[in-house]
C-alpha cells in the first residue's frame, strides 16, 4: 500500500468483508470505503485516489432508508413522531460511531501518515462516516436487500436501549397555564387600531361644532430628515389652538395619529380654554331637524347644509395646510382620507 501504511497498518479491508459474512470481491469500493483524505494524495503518487467521501454521501441515504423502514415494520402501532425521535436519535452521529467501534472498523480505516498520532481511529465523526460509507460500498457490490440483512443487526442492540431509555424516562410534566391576568378593569386598556377603527376626523368634527362653533385643521408643524428618511410633525388646530400634535413618517400616518391622540383626550374629559362662537338663530317655527309641511303660508325651505363651512384666514406661519376638515358629516368618511 506505500509508505502511508508504515507504523499505521490497518487490516485487510478483505478480513473485514469475510467478518460481516459476505463474499470478496475485487470489484468492491470497500478500499474507497475506508480510505480518509488524509491518504488520499500520499497515495497516489500522481493522481489522488478516492476517499471515503462520495460513498459517504450515499450511505447516509442507505442507512436512514433501511432503518426508517425497519422501524415501521418493527412498530407499527407508533405515530409518527414516535418513529421520528426514535430514528433520529438512531442514525445519530453517536449511534453510528458506537457500532462502527463494535464492529473495530477504525483499525481498518486506511489513515494518512499523521492522522495515527493524532487519535482519528478514535474520532467519532470519522468513525461514523466511514461506517456510511461502508453501507454505500455493500448496497453498490451486493443491492439493498443484502445490505438490509448484513447491518441492520448492528442496530439490534442500540435500538433497545433507545427505547428502554425512552420507557424509563419521567412522564412529561403537563404545560404549565400562565397565571391569569388581573381583572380586566384593574388593566389600563391600551389603544388597538384595528381593520376598520373610528372615524376620528368625523368625531372631533361634530365635537368641535357642538361645543365651538368652529372647524378643526390638520397643519404641518415641522419637517424634518434627509429626502429618503423624512419625519414629519402635524398638528390638530381649532381657532389658532394646538390642541394635539404627532410625529410620523408621513403626513398621513402622523396626521392620523394626531387625531387619534385628541379623541382619546376629548373621552377624559378634555376642553380646551377656546371662546365659542354664537351658534345660527333658528327659524321661527322649526324644530332642529324639522321643517313644517310645504304650503301657501309655508314656502319650501331650501335644503342647507347643518354646518356652515368656516373660513380661516392664512397664518403668518410655517404651518402648511395639509387637511381642512369638510364641512358636514359624510357616510363615506374614512380615517384613510386624511
Amino acid at each position: 500500500m506505500g509508505d502511508v501504511r508504515q507504523g499505521n497498518t490497518p487490516k485487510s479491508a478483505e478480513t473485514l468483508i469475510r467478518m460481516l459474512g459476505l463474499p470478496f470481491k475485487e470489484s468492491l469500493r470497500i478500499e474507497e470505503a475506508l480510505t480518509h483524505r488524509s491518504a488520499s494524495h500520499e497515495r497516489g503518487r500522481k493522481k489522488p485516489i478516492p476517499n471515503y467521501e462520495r460513498l459517504e454521501f450515499l450511505g447516509d441515504r442507505v442507512v436512514g432508508l433501511i432503518v426508517s423502514e425497519y422501524l415501521l415494520n418493527m412498530w407499527p402501532q407508533a405515530t409518527e413522531g414516535e418513529v421520528g425521535q426514535v430514528f433520529s436519535t438512531i442514525v445519530s452521529t453517536q449511534t453510528l460511531a458506537s457500532i462502527a467501534r463494535r464492529m473495530d472498523l477504525g483499525s481498518y480505516m486506511i489513515l494518512g501518515k499523521g492522522s495515527h498520532s493524532s487519535g482519528e481511529r478514535e474520532n467519532q465523526s470519522l468513525l461514523a462516516d466511514t461506517f456510511e460509507s461502508l453501507a454505500a460500498a455493500i448496497y453498490c457490490e451486493y443491492g439493498l436487500e443484502t445490505a438490509r440483512q448484513i447491518l441492520i443487526p448492528w442496530f439490534a442492540q442500540p435500538l433497545q436501549e433507545i427505547l428502554r431509555s425512552i420507557e424509563a424516562a419521567p412522564p412529561r410534566e403537563p404545560r404549565r397555564q400562565p397565571p391569569a391576568p388581573p381583572p380586566e378593569q384593574d388593566l389600563p386598556r391600551p389603544r388597538e387600531r384595528g381593520k376598520n377603527p373610528p372615524n376620528y376626523k368625523l368625531l372631533i368634527q361634530k365635537w368641535a361644532q357642538q361645543h365651538f362653533g368652529e372647524m378643526p385643521e390638520l397643519l404641518l408643524v415641522e419637517e424634518s430628515g434627509p429626502s429618503h428618511q423624512k419625519r414629519f410633525v402635524m398638528g390638530v388646530f381649532l381657532g389658532g389652538t394646538l390642541l394635539e400634535q404627532a410625529t410620523g413618517g408621513t403626513k398621513r400616518g402622523a396626521g392620523f395619529s394626531a387625531l387619534e391622540h385628541l379623541w382619546s383626550r376629548i373621552q377624559e374629559g378634555f376642553m380646551p380654554d377656546i371662546p365659542t362662537k354664537p351658534s345660527r338663530e333658528k327659524t321661527p317655527g322649526v324644530e332642529e331637524g324639522l321643517a313644517p309641511p310645504p304650503g301657501p303660508e309655508n314656502p319650501p325651505i331650501p335644503e342647507t347644509p347643518s354646518i356652515e363651512p368656516v373660513e380661516f384666514p392664512v397664518a403668518e406661519s410655517p404651518a402648511e395646510t395639509v387637511l381642512t376638515f369638510v364641512s358636514g358629516p359624510r357616510q363615506d368618511d374614512h380615517p384613510a382620507d386624511s
